[in-house]
């Protein structure tokens, strides 16, 4: 195995690039910058990844293994969101598309039935907020996953640096999500 980390099963996450884990209840995924936060519903926990565009093939089949090892040939929809044009741009990115995340689904995981739902996050991660000192554009947004019974809520909160956030979760529009 790489350096990916994998987390077992607990009422919370909190997964920083390159790693895996199993939720209950929340699953956030702080600094997403060019990122995409990688949720698997299940009837009684979230599967959850959080990937980096410099992610290596080495630590994609890692993920991937995690995910399965936790259950993911079972998941029937899988939620991705991240700011595309933020992504998609590296020339060692892996996922250069929408195309090629599904391409990586349907060759690592068996569920022939599933569903991959994607929430572009670019606009909130443009976003420019007033601060006393002066406006600027976030450098980077958390992602939350909230279980609550059979459905998710996904929300975004600022982040200033590398360790402090700013203001209140905030829903993302979930008509934002779209299937691929």
């Amino acid at each position: 195995m790489s350096d990916i980390t994998f987390h077992p099963i607990a009422t919370h996450q909190s997964l920083p690039e390159y790693q895996v884990g199993i939720a209950t209840n929340t699953c956030e995924f702080p600094g997403i910058a060019q990122c995409i936060a990688i949720v698997g519903m299940m009837s009684n926990r979230m599967i959850c990844a959080h990937v980096s565009p410099g992610t290596t093939q080495v630590q994609m089949n890692d993920i991937f293994d995690y995910l399965k090892q936790a259950g993911g040939d079972e998941v029937n929809y899988w939620y991705l969101l991240g700011p595309t044009e933020h992504h998609f741009i590296g020339r060692s990115t892996l996922w250069m598309s929408l195309k090629d995340i599904k391409k990586t689904f349907k060759a690592k995981l068996n569920n022939k039935s599933t569903s991959y739902l994607f929430l572009d996050a670019s606009d909130e991660r443009n976003t420019k907020v007033d601060f006393p000192e002066g406006q600027f554009r976030i450098a980077s947004i958390d992602i939350r996953a909230l279980k609550h019974g059979s459905l998710l809520q996904f929300s975004w909160k600022l982040r200033e640096g590398r360790q402090k956030t700013r203001g209140d979760w905030i829903q993302f529009d979930l008509k934002k999500f779209k299937r691929f």
